[in-house]
């Protein structure tokens, strides 16, 4: 939808409350208008992105495979209950992968902790949430296919 300019008036007019409502009702509704129009996101090649739906739930200390023909943006949400507990994430081109993009450790002073860690993943890659000492809980997983 093209921007349509806001109704104005002109200096010597004068506006009474019927008016006045009128303008600001027809000037919310083309903002409501233009709003609603903006319930996804186009990327620059047309394709829009979408909420990748994993099958299944997606559990810590296993390895995943991107097999959608898109890069994959991954929010992985995760809280431990003591001191020292821990959870890494890795990204590969080889299973299991290697190159480390985040990790939570629980504080030692407080002993709690949670974090939210957000990566991408190419197309083919590997990418898992390893928990590396003792319990982590993983609170959200969310992945979005992209590009």
């Amino acid at each position: 939808m093209a921007f349509v300019a806001y109704r104005t008036w002109v200096a010597a007019e004068t506006v009474d409350e019927d008016h006045m409502n009128e303008q600001i009702r027809d000037n919310g509704n083309y903002l409501k208008t233009a709003a609603d129009t903006h319930d996804d996101c186009v990327m620059r090649d047309g394709t829009t992105v979408a909420y990748a739906s994993p099958a299944g739930t997606r559990v810590k200390t296993t390895v995943y495979q991107n097999t959608s023909g898109k890069t994959r943006l991954v929010t992985i949400s995760a809280y431990g209950a003591a001191a020292g507990d821990e959870v890494v994430y890795h990204v590969g081109a080889a299973n299991p992968p290697t190159i480390h993009v985040g990790n939570m450790t629980v504080d030692t002073v407080t002993s709690t902790m949670g974090y939210m860690c957000s990566f991408y993943v190419p197309n083919s890659y590997y990418y898992e949430a390893k928990e590396t000492n003792a319990t982590i809980t993983i609170v959200s997983w969310i992945e979005w296919d992209i590009l």
